[in-house]
């Protein structure tokens, strides 16, 4: 994935991240979310799961992509610690 924005919210740069520096931001989970509907929302193994997330609102739309995101979160960990 080549999107710098998504690179630099998931891995910013040393000192202060781009949320604090600004005084606010979105939350890591949004940009995870982002790379979860790049990498599975064509798939039509996941394309039905990831619409009914992405059709909620409040706080179930949250729990649903936090959930989504989680997933991402530990891929990424596992491939970078293998790096």
């Amino acid at each position: 994935m080549d999107d710098p924005a998504i690179k630099r919210a998931l891995y910013p740069p040393v000192g202060m991240t781009p949320s604090s520096q600004k005084g606010g931001g979105k939350p890591k989970t949004d940009f995870q979310w982002q790379v979860c509907i790049e990498l599975f929302g064509e798939d039509p193994t996941y394309v039905t799961a990831l619409a009914k997330a992405h059709a909620l609102s409040g706080r179930a739309a949250s729990a649903a992509r936090s959930s989504w995101a989680g997933k991402i979160k530990n891929q990424l960990k596992v491939s970078v610690s293998k790096n």
